[in-house]
């Protein structure tokens, strides 16, 4: 009897240093499955700000072309203030595009600074990368 039961405790000893090992396994494969569901939900909700993004300046583009046609349309109006109006609109614009265009590249680099390891982080890449889009905004 003291035989089969130290048998027995040998026995559910090593099934439970087993499941505890499985169980181990079973949560590196959970944190790993959630962190890609993670990324991949992150990675969604870039694609529609820039798809956002891509409609905003499209539809400044638009309205920028439509200024311009009207303009040109007018009658009655000196040339040079008409040059003056379509360069102020094309100045302002650009400031636009620039901004717009600035924070869609931002947002691409820090959805990739969040996915490195943190041992791999390069500071100094990106202190010098904040400090450009400090410019920008």
């Amino acid at each position: 009897l003291g035989m089969v039961l130290e048998s027995t405790e040998a026995e559910i000893t090593g099934l439970a240093r087993d499941t505890g090992e499985i169980v181990g396994l079973f949560e590196e494969v959970y944190h790993r499955l959630q962190t890609q569901v993670d990324a991949e939900v992150c990675k969604q909700k870039l694609e529609q700000a820039r798809s956002d993004r891509a409609a905003k300046l499209q539809l400044e583009e638009e309205a920028a072309k439509e200024l311009e046609e009207e303009e040109a349309d007018e009658e009655g109006l000196p040339i040079q203030d008409e040059a003056a109006v379509v360069e102020e609109l094309k100045m302002a614009f650009a400031a636009k595009q620039k901004l717009w265009r600035g924070i869609d590249s931002w947002e691409e680099l820090s959805a990739q600074w969040n996915a490195t390891p943190f041992g791999t982080v390069e500071v100094e890449s990106i202190t010098k990368k904040v400090m450009e889009y400090n410019k920008v905004a």
